[in-house]
């Protein structure tokens, strides 16, 4: 536990250095959000670690809602984990710094932040339906491997890992299309998950999902295309669609491309020249957006 606290404040030491440029007051980030049971500040953290440390056992099991997560990853690998032995060391490992956090973020093991357990529970699962495998005898692994095909699969569809709202799959063959629309010197607004397509050029910003957002309203430029889809439309609050698209119409920008969910607005005029970089144009928040 106190790895794990320590490498947590060495983490949100460095990211505060990195945006200490940024008004603090708007950037939530520190020991106090993430983990407001150990202590409201870093200081306040280590202290208990010292002086209090049942603090930190407490930490995991309250609120009881917090036991939910880790509860319904064992249901869904059939508790075979339990008959890892030592394979259950990793899953310890990785799990204890979400289980540690707040009850509303990490600990949830929502979108990648599950990839930080799905290794170490899906080797121990292999491991503990081995042991289990070899125990039971011939006669009854065919009972046993129904039990495995039905706990895995229900799994599976219970978290909606088929709902095509929650990733587009369509996207793998639109996408390839799209990118040689948008030229390297391009001002681009873009839809977050299709960022890291176009990180290393010089103007990009994310569409965030709600506004007032720091990182997309500092230093805000006019955009020559912004790239957004349905999805980004379902999961954002309609105050951010609307003012994103209020403003898209109030600037005419065109639809230059349009595929299932996925649309490419271009102001009007706009005729990047290969290989040149004009300077943005700022938009003031609160006046031209």
């Amino acid at each position: 536990m106190a790895g794990s606290l320590l490498l947590a404040l060495f983490e949100f030491s460095l990211i505060r250095w990195i945006r200490s440029g940024l008004p603090a007051a708007r950037i939530k980030m520190g020991t106090g959000y993430f983990f407001p049971a150990l202590g409201g500040s870093s200081e306040e953290a280590l202290w208990n670690l010292v002086h209090k440390p049942w603090v930190y056992p407490a930490a995991l099991v309250f609120p009881l809602e917090k036991l939910w997560p880790a509860l319904q990853n064992l249901l869904f690998s059939g508790l075979f984990p339990l008959l890892s032995g030592a394979a259950l060391l990793p899953i310890y490992c990785t799990w204890l710094p979400h289980q540690l956090g707040n009850h509303f973020n990490y600990h949830r093991l929502l979108g990648y932040y599950s990839g930080f357990i799905l290794g170490p529970i899906f080797v121990a699962t292999v491991v503990g339906a081995t042991a289990a495998w070899t125990r039971v005898g011939p006669k009854k692994t065919r009972l046993l491997a129904a039990y495995i095909l039905f706990v895995v699969s229900f799994g599976l569809f219970s978290i909606g890992a088929y709902n095509t709202k929650l990733m587009p799959s369509v996207w793998k063959t639109i996408v390839p299309k799209l990118i040689p629309l948008i030229p390297p010197e391009s001002k681009l607004w873009c839809e977050g998950y299709l960022t890291p397509h176009f990180a290393l050029r010089r103007y990009i910003k994310y569409l965030p999902n709600s506004f007032p957002n720091q990182l997309f309203e500092d230093d805000l430029y006019m955009p020559d295309q912004v790239l957004l889809s349905e999805y980004w439309m379902r999961i954002s609050e309609p105050a951010a669609v609307a003012r994103v698209m209020g403003f898209l119409r109030r600037e005419k920008f065109e639809i230059v491309f349009q595929e299932k969910d996925l649309i490419l607005f271009q102001r009007p005029g706009v005729a990047p020249l290969k290989g040149s970089l004009r300077p943005a144009a700022a938009l003031a928040v609160g006046v031209d957006f």
